[in-house]
């Protein structure tokens, strides 16, 4: 039991408070920028909150920025490593997947000329991607355990029969400088006994500097912010230890199970978000002043070992019947999207249409993730083209336990299903683009998916319409993403219709080259 004096003492402690600089002008913040560090340039043009948090991190190694999906997180962190980079000096970014890793890896590209290597893979792929030169090393949470643990019997307190190394631990720890933390909320890093958490904590203990990104650094527990803090300030924030943390601001109770349960207490609220502001910073989006209203961004992953082969037998049968009739050059193509999506129709031995899933399926891990990453408050719209793309994603809403609808040809009454969703009788909204891309009113989301995309240009500007008026009546940016497999039919049609065409009329117009594929 803590003394009540050292709790009060913990509580009247004096802190650091940064939300003032929310109030100073872009031009302020970029001289002080520039006044302390005259020879920084940034690739790619800040936003106000970019070049304040930017600022934030210059005075201060070790902090968490707490921002929504689509605010930047990324490009923030890869202009303060840029700051940082010592020559010779390499920082580790540890992404929730290999998802992350790959998006990681296009923002780099964008944001930066740092030179960045992803530790994917086997174990044998990691070590050998580590002792490559480079600036950047980005891999995802689990892999530190294939990484610096060694397989041995299952038992309690054992995660998955993982057993740390203290000497791999040691030596990968020596590697880097600087450690980055993303999405510190997934991964099992609000949780202090897990074996991801009890890694990150062992391996980021002496870096020169550390940051933690997240947009939702908790759900309805507070109790997730401790593990969270700690990785980043060492308990500079919210205590050194989770015990003054909980007496500070937890009743704490025998539940039903006869463990023990810790309520917060509401009184505590104020204290407790004040406390935040000494090594965090978070932006609501009606503070985002200078962001432009419809916020686009495409998420790309990449082909399972299986779907690689099925797609390039796929490309190589729509290339051959190139001169063949239009019915089957079209089914040549709508192969090519499906395997993108996932799965692929065929015709069994009794010619019946089935269909093949193949696990796993890249596109609905991004799904899941950024599912998981927007925030609970906020509605969502997925569009998709084939009836069983819907199926992938109406299954895994299942599995996530999130409400939703789903309107399609086959929808009986879809005023009914639209209302709804208008009155958030449900979360998500899963729409086929060909039902759902006219006469809809669907602001009160301000979160479009494209699972798929269709290759109509019209198609695409009237789904697209049917949410994007969203930031006019909440006065809110409207964000939209595109799930797209690098190297894919994907690309085309995005590109395609950034140019307003539409890639399968261009393939029979003989308007593009089928080898760009």
């Amino acid at each position: 039991m803590i003394s009540k004096v050292a709790v009060k003492e913990f509580l009247n402690r004096d802190l650091d408070d940064w939300t003032w600089m929310k109030d100073l002008r872009k031009r302020q913040v970029l001289e002080e920028i520039y006044t302390l560090a005259p020879h920084f340039k940034f690739k790619t043009e800040p936003y106000l909150h970019q070049a304040v948090c930017f600022l934030i991190g210059m005075y201060n190694p070790y902090f968490s920025f707490h921002l929504d999906l689509g605010f930047g997180k990324t490009k923030l962190t890869l202009d303060l490593i840029n700051l940082r980079k010592q020559r010779r000096q390499k920082y580790l970014i540890l992404a929730p997947s290999v998802v992350s890793v790959m998006s990681w890896m296009t923002e780099i590209e964008i944001h930066s000329n740092l030179d960045a290597i992803p530790v994917i893979g086997t174990e044998e792929d990691r070590r050998y991607a580590l002792k490559e030169k480079a600036d950047l090393y980005i891999m995802n949470c689990d892999g530190l355990k294939w990484l610096l643990c060694e397989k041995g019997k299952k038992k309690k307190g054992n995660e998955g029969g993982m057993i740390p190394i203290e000497k791999k631990i040691r030596e990968f720890s020596k590697l880097f400088n600087g450690v980055v933390i993303d999405e510190s909320h997934l991964k099992g890093l609000k949780n202090h006994k897990s074996l991801n958490y009890k890694l990150c904590k062992k391996i980021s203990k002496d870096s020169a500097f550390r940051y933690g990104l997240t947009g939702t650094p908790m759900g309805r527990n507070p109790m997730d912010l401790w593990p969270q803090f700690f990785l980043v300030d060492r308990g500079e924030t919210l205590g050194s230890t989770l015990g003054m943390f909980q007496q500070a601001f937890f009743s704490e109770k025998i539940g039903w199970h006869g463990g023990r349960e810790y309520e917060f207490k509401s009184k505590m609220e104020r204290v407790f978000n004040q406390m935040l502001g000494h090594r965090s910073i978070r932006y609501a989006e009606e503070e985002l002043f200078d962001v432009p209203p419809v916020i686009r961004k495409t998420i790309e992953t990449t082909f399972s070992v299986e779907l690689a082969k099925y797609y390039e037998r796929a490309l190589q049968g729509l290339k051959e019947e190139l001169k063949g009739g239009y019915k089957t050059l079209e089914n040549n193509f709508m192969k090519l999207r499906q395997l993108t999506a996932g799965f692929l129709y065929f015709k069994n031995e009794d010619l019946k249409r089935t269909v093949l899933d193949f696990d796993p399926n890249p596109k609905l891990e991004v799904l899941e993730e950024l599912l998981l990453e927007i925030s609970e408050r906020d509605s969502i719209i997925i569009y998709h083209e084939f009836q069983h793309s819907g199926n992938l994603i109406e299954a895994l809403l299942k599995k996530l336990k999130i409400s939703y609808g789903r309107l399609y040809g086959g929808s009986k009454d879809k005023t009914m299903i639209v209302e709804k969703f208008i009155n958030k009788q449900f979360r998500v909204f899963i729409i086929n683009s060909a039902s759902g891309g006219t006469g809809l009113n669907l602001q009160i989301s301000r979160y479009g998916i494209f699972y798929e995309s269709p290759v109509s240009p019209i198609t695409r500007r009237q789904t697209e319409g049917r949410f994007t008026g969203a930031r006019q009546t909440l006065h809110r940016c409207a964000f939209i993403y595109d799930i797209s497999i690098k190297g894919s039919i994907d690309g085309r049609i995005s590109q395609l219709l950034a140019e307003g065409k539409n890639l399968f009329d261009a393939i029979i117009n003989g308007k593009i080259d089928i080898n760009s594929l």
